[in-house]
């Protein structure tokens, strides 16, 4: 797991010194998909490593093409991975996948599969809470 996590931190260094000019490219992509599969040993315990396809790297690829870096860039606060304390255990460890500027957002890849071929790809950022200022006043009193 260590060696995951280190070639992951590498990755990212290299491509923050690269000024984001591009988008990730396949050794970025390939240690954010080695880092997602070690979620499963934080939420069941199991560390279960899948062998990263060309094709998985390319559907990662594609939903980077969608992304417009504006629409994830915070101007006061972001959280990443945000949890709900007791409140996410009531409904089996609710989480989310960012908090930027009082949105939760939540990042699903679905595939669509028609006789063993994907159709579509999708990636859907889900608006999950919209919080304005007067509603968050209204929380905090």
């Amino acid at each position: 797991m260590r060696g995951i996590v280190e070639t992951a931190k590498r990755q990212h260094r290299a491509y923050l010194k690269s000024k984001r000019e591009e988008k990730p490219g396949e050794e970025l992509i390939r240690a954010a998909i080695d880092l997602a599969q070690l979620d499963l040993v934080y939420r069941i315990g199991r560390l279960e490593l899948n062998p990263i396809d060309g094709a998985r790297v390319q559907d990662v690829t594609n939903m980077l093409a969608l992304v417009h870096a504006d629409d994830f860039t915070a101007k006061r606060t972001c959280v990443l991975n945000p949890t709900f304390g007791s409140a996410s255990e009531l409904v089996g460890g609710a989480d989310g996948d960012m908090f930027i500027d009082g949105t939760l957002i939540d990042i699903k890849r679905t595939s669509i599969s028609n006789s063993g071929e994907t159709c579509s790809i999708r990636l859907s950022a889900t608006i999950a809470w919209r919080a304005s200022a007067e509603s968050t006043a209204v929380a905090g009193r």
